[in-house]
């Protein structure tokens, strides 16, 4: 028998990549047909280069204000793909259909056929990515003390950042399927998951001693910051062979028209609710994405504000050379004062809403059914309150 380094150099030599690494396992590592976790041989670590610009100015008036630039840029970003799928088709708006394919069945030479069988699990792939996301952070503050106690400052942040995969999970399985995308393999560069594109905070501090010698500090901080992106899908997998169908992860196709006519591309099942998708449509601000397939996160939760408060009393102590302070604090006072305040409303991970099940035959969609809008997600530790009271002694 030839050498494993000869049998691989052969089997390289005359299959694609992705039936050497089946053949191998399968000749090498005979006695199951379990899932696999591959990685790429010619993986490079991905990295991120970060560069800043910050300066800060105090006038003559005692005012300092503050401007900062951050500019990141990933390189050699990771992805993960199933290595056991193959593209055999375009669906009715242009993007590849894949099959789960068994590569070591000889009737899946042509992937395509109806007698290629597919695998009952799914190898996984961890390979670089083709595209390298980006992203531009800007921020500034403005910061005031007055001489009678009142301590001011606002600042403002800005983010537009950009990114493919955002490989979150520990797992191969979940870093595959955890993104709304067009293409189940190449998820291409979209907003990030976790962009807040803008934040403002202000924060309040008055020190003053009512009592001799013993200072009464009240500070207050708040935040008001726009909601987390998120993407409009399909419910489920309409036919592009996601391995991952219940992912709901497909980005929706949204139609040319409001019409039942206006796009060659679509049908309608009976008792689909055109009234109400084309209101949704309207009310998502998405008809500006009619006739195309709906980019990445391109809508948001809701913006959400935050107040903190806190109270020090500074106390004598028991001993000379010891001090101590009483405090009292209150995390999100809004929601203390009224339920429906400082509540945090978001789309939950993997922050894609799924709005419409659909199948396609023939390069034409049936639009079968209009789930609707399901609402925001309360995150209850966020939106909670809570109070504290406490005496910090030092000797």
């Amino acid at each position: 028998l030839p050498s494993p380094k000869t049998k691989m150099a052969h089997t390289f030599q005359y299959r694609p990549f992705k039936t050497a690494l089946s053949l191998f396992i399968s000749e090498y590592f005979s006695g199951g047909d379990g899932a696999v976790n591959a990685l790429d041989a010619d993986f490079d670590m991905p990295s991120v280069w970060k560069w800043n610009v910050g300066i800060q100015k105090e006038f003559d008036n005692e005012i300092l204000v503050g401007f900062d630039v951050i500019y990141t840029k990933e390189q050699d970003s990771a992805k993960s793909i199933a290595l056991n799928t193959a593209v055999i088709g375009t669906g009715p708006d242009g993007r590849p259909v894949y099959a789960d394919v068994d590569f070591l069945d000889p009737d899946c030479a042509d992937p395509s056929s109806d007698a290629c069988s597919g695998r009952s699990t799914t190898d996984y792939f961890l390979t670089n990515a083709d595209e390298d996301g980006d992203g531009i952070v800007f921020s500034t503050f403005v910061e005031k003390n007055f001489d009678f106690g009142l301590n001011t400052k606002f600042s403002y942040a800005y983010q537009d950042v950009d990114q493919g995969s955002p490989m979150n999970s520990s797992t191969a399985s979940s870093n595959y399927g955890n993104l709304s995308v067009v293409d189940y393999n190449n998820p291409g560069i979209a907003t990030s998951n976790y962009e807040v594109e803008h934040r403002f905070t202000l924060n309040l501090g008055y020190s003053r001693e009512f009592f001799d010698g013993y200072a009464t500090r009240i500070n207050l901080f708040a935040t008001r910051q726009k909601g987390k992106p998120y993407s409009v899908t399909f419910d489920w997998d309409p036919g592009f062979g996601d391995e991952r169908p219940w992912e709901d992860r497909s980005l929706l196709y949204i139609p040319a028209g409001p019409g039942a006519t206006d796009d060659p591309l679509v049908n309608y099942g009976d008792g689909f609710d055109l009234a109400a998708f084309n209101q949704f449509i309207a009310d998502e601000g998405l008809e500006g994405a009619r006739g195309t397939i709906i980019d990445r996160n391109t809508q948001n939760s809701p913006w959400w504000t935050r107040v903190d408060l806190k109270i020090t009393q500074e106390i004598p102590g028991f001993m000379e050379g010891h001090s101590g302070s009483v405090y009292f604090s209150v995390r999100n006072l809004g929601n203390l004062l009224n339920d429906d305040w400082g509540t945090l409303e978001q789309v939950n991970f993997e922050y894609n809403v799924p709005v419409v099940d659909a199948s396609f035959s023939n390069g034409q969609y049936t639009y079968s059914n209009f789930d609707g809008f399901r609402g925001y997600s309360v995150d209850s530790d966020a939106s909670s309150w809570s109070a504290r009271v406490g005496i910090d002694y030092k000797f």
